[in-house]
């Protein structure tokens, strides 16, 4: 169990997400106040079903950290392509400025209240 509030749920929520395939480690930061963990779809990053896994996924987030008032966000290469080629909304931005430095097809980013 990860120090992170949430953490354990949040993944075990993903994890039984229809189309998820697999999910790495969660890995937590010092405080313990954040932790990330890469969702891995069993379809391709531009087919459709990715596209609304990631919806999925933005959709049951805050019922997926339990009460733990943790929030989950969504980014990476991935989940930016979807949101990118969807729109060109505000809520666009801050994903893609935010998500640089993302390894993964999409990850989920839990951070607990301080």
């Amino acid at each position: 169990m990860l120090p992170c509030p949430g953490v354990d749920a949040a993944v075990n929520v993903m994890g039984a997400l229809e189309g998820v395939v697999a999910i790495g480690p969660p890995f937590a930061n010092d405080a313990g106040t954040t932790a990330v963990f890469q969702v891995v779809p069993n379809s391709g990053p531009s087919a459709q079903a990715t596209k609304d896994l990631v919806a999925e996924i933005r959709d049951t987030a805050a019922a997926a950290a339990g009460e733990s008032g943790a929030k989950l966000y969504v980014t990476g290469p991935t989940a930016i392509d979807i949101d990118m080629t969807a729109s060109s909304t505000p809520r666009s931005c801050p994903t893609w400025l935010s998500s640089w430095d993302s390894r993964s097809s999409f990850s989920s980013s839990c951070s607990a209240r301080s």
